[in-house]
């Protein structure tokens, strides 16, 4: 018969977590080290919810994404809340969640994960309104709604993208997919304005796709910088550094139809 052990629920999950710190203490695989110490936790712990914000961050960010990108990051952030201190934490990260929910297509899940986000004192309303302008324009076709919102979002955020730049980069890039969308002026000219307030060097892909389609074939040459847009792309891009270049690669090659 198996060995069995004589030790406590606690003291085995307890096991587990040093085990697994030991294991991936190097950071080669902080993925699989992160989801070890999670299955652990039993409670807040806040050094759990660093390393889930990090496997989240580096889907959102390109920087070696987990398994599943962004579809696996909005289970990591859900479980990251699960585990937080404070309700500020919390709610953050079920906001993070619901923008990453928005970007990967599991629209049913958005709706409930900011009502349980709720509101409070240093809610990230930026990414609220993003997330909440991508269900508006995704569910309803409510563009208008939509682009009222990330107006409003671009006014409360200011000319600063932050230092991980999750809201910024949040409410530009479902400003650039209303614009596309819709097809309408008003969200490119806001779109525009929005990008001329940044620095250059952190918007130039969404720089780029409003040229292409604003003005393919003026002084900036967008769809000569395509390819080399391209070739400077990390190995894993983020969303907001892809999506807009393919964006910018179907407006000025479109599809043949047939």
């Amino acid at each position: 018969m198996p060995r069995q052990s004589g030790g406590t629920p606690a003291r085995f999950l307890a096991a587990v977590r040093t085990g697994a710190a030991c294991l991936f203490d190097d950071m080669r695989l902080p993925e699989r080290r992160a989801r070890h110490l999670a299955d652990a936790a039993t409670g807040p712990d806040e050094t759990v919810t660093r390393a889930l914000d990090e496997v989240a961050r580096s889907a959102w960010g390109g920087r070696g994404g987990p398994r599943g990108g962004a579809a696996g990051a909005v289970g990591a952030l859900v479980r990251a809340s699960e585990l937080s201190e404070r309700p500020h934490q919390r709610s953050r990260r079920l906001i993070e969640a619901a923008f990453l929910a928005n970007v990967t297509g599991q629209l049913d899940r958005v709706p409930h994960l900011l009502n349980d986000a709720g509101q409070g004192t240093g809610t990230a309303t930026g990414l609220v309104f993003a997330a909440t302008a991508h269900l508006l324009t995704n569910g309803e076709c409510d563009v208008d709604t939509a682009r009222s919102l990330l107006a409003k979002a671009l006014d409360d955020l200011g000319d600063d993208p932050g230092g991980e730049g999750w809201d910024a980069y949040g409410v530009l890039y479902a400003l650039l997919f209303v614009s596309v969308y819709s097809g309408r002026p008003e969200p490119w000219h806001l779109l525009r304005a929005a990008l001329e307030r940044l620095d250059p060097r952190a918007v130039s892909a969404l720089r780029l796709c409003y040229d292409a389609f604003a003005d393919p074939a003026g002084a900036t040459h967008p769809v000569r910088r395509l390819t080399t847009a391209f070739e400077d792309l990390a190995t894993d891009p983020a969303p907001w550094q892809f999506v807009p270049l393919a964006y910018a690669a179907l407006e000025a090659y479109p599809p043949e139809d047939g």
